[in-house]
C-alpha cells in the first residue's frame, strides 16, 4: 500500500475513533444523570430580589420582611430580625449542589412526606412575584438526606439536609433580641456608666487617666470592661408586650462622643425576669435571670 494512503486511511481511523469516544463521553448516562441533578433550588440570579420568606416546620410558619434590613412578622408587627441567619438559608437555597432525581411518580409523594399538607415549606417572594416554593419532605433511611420537590412539580429529589435546624427553629431564634442592634458602641467608646438599683445607691462608675474610678476608689479594669461589655451585649429572650412600667433599676451609659443610652428595668416577676427597654428603642424585651445577674451586680464589690 502506498504511504500516502496508509497515512489517510490512520487518520481516518483516529478521526473515526476521536468521534466515538466524544459521543461516548457526551452520551453517558451517568454523565448525563449527573449533569441533571446539579442546580439551585433558588436562581442564583434571584436571590438578591428575594423581600418575602415563609418558612414553615414542625413550629409553625415564620414570616421574614425585608425592607431597609430583615424583619420577623409577628401578628403584624415587624421586629428585628437576625440577618446572617436569613442570608445563610439564602445561601443554601441558591447553592449549586448535587439534587439527584429521586422519582417523578406523583403517587410517591405521600410516602415521603411531600404533600402540601405534611411537607414542610419554604416559600421566596419578590414583592407579588413568586420565585420559589419549595416542599421538604422525609429523611432518608440514615437521616442524612431529605425528599424535596418544587410546588407544582412532580419530580422529588433528593439531597444533603442542610435546612432542617431552620425548619425546627422558633421565632426568638430568627429574632435579634440584642438590645443594642447595631454594634456601634464598643468598650471603648464609653466614659462613664451609672448603675441605679432600687436597693443602693447609684454606682457612678467613670474613665480615668489610670483606668476606672467608682466614686473616688481604682476600681479593677478588668472587671469593669468586662462588665461594661456584658450590658452592650445584652441579648433577651424575647421581646416582650408588657411595658417596663415603674422603672426599678437603670443603667445609663455616657459616651466620649456626648451620646447617652439608658437601659430602663421593670420589676423582677415571679421567675425572676424583668422587661427592659432602651432608649431610642420602640421595643421592650424579656430579660432571663442570668442575664440580669451580668447586668445588676449584688454587690459594688464586684468591681474591686
Amino acid at each position: 500500500m502506498h504511504y500516502r494512503t496508509k497515512i489517510k486511511l490512520l487518520s481516518a481511523v483516529l478521526t473515526l475513533l476521536t468521534l466515538v469516544l466524544i459521543a461516548t463521553f457526551i452520551l453517558d448516562p451517568d454523565r448525563l444523570v449527573s449533569q441533571n441533578a446539579i442546580f439551585a433550588w433558588l436562581p442564583p440570579r434571584q436571590r438578591d430580589r428575594v423581600d418575602r420568606l415563609e418558612i414553615t416546620g414542625d413550629t409553625g410558619t415564620v414570616y421574614l420582611v425585608k425592607d431597609s434590613a430583615w424583619s420577623v412578622n409577628r401578628n403584624g408587627t415587624l421586629y428585628p430580625a437576625k440577618p446572617a441567619r436569613v442570608e445563610d438559608v439564602l445561601q443554601i437555597l441558591s447553592y449549586t449542589d448535587k439534587y439527584p432525581l429521586y422519582s417523578t411518580n406523583a403517587n410517591s409523594h405521600a410516602r415521603l412526606g411531600l404533600t402540601e399538607d405534611t411537607a414542610s415549606r419554604i416559600v421566596a417572594r419578590a414583592g407579588n412575584e413568586l420565585v420559589m416554593d419549595l416542599l421538604i419532605g422525609d429523611s432518608n433511611a440514615t437521616a442524612t438526606e431529605r425528599y424535596l420537590r418544587k410546588n407544582g412539580s412532580d419530580e422529588v429529589r433528593s439531597g444533603l439536609d442542610t435546612l432542617s435546624g431552620y425548619l425546627s427553629s422558633p421565632l426568638t431564634a430568627w429574632s435579634n433580641l440584642r438590645l443594642f442592634l447595631e454594634s456601634s458602641v464598643t468598650v471603648a467608646d464609653v466614659q462613664r456608666i451609672i448603675v441605679s438599683k432600687s436597693d443602693s445607691e447609684a454606682w457612678v462608675i467613670s474613665r480615668s487617666a489610670n483606668g476606672w474610678l467608682l466614686g473616688e476608689r481604682t476600681a479593677n479594669t478588668q472587671k469593669v470592661e468586662s462588665y461594661i461589655r456584658a450590658v452592650l451585649d445584652t441579648e433577651a429572650e424575647d421581646f416582650s408586650a408588657e411595658p417596663v412600667g415603674t422603672s426599678e433599676s437603670r443603667i445609663d451609659i455616657e459616651t466620649g462622643n456626648g451620646a447617652l443610652y439608658t437601659i430602663r428595668l421593670g420589676a423582677s416577676t415571679d421567675t425572676n425576669q424583668r422587661t427592659a427597654a432602651l432608649s431610642g428603642s420602640q421595643f421592650t424585651y424579656t430579660l432571663a435571670a442570668w442575664t440580669l445577674s451580668r447586668i445588676l451586680p449584688s454587690d459594688v464589690d464586684y468591681f474591686f
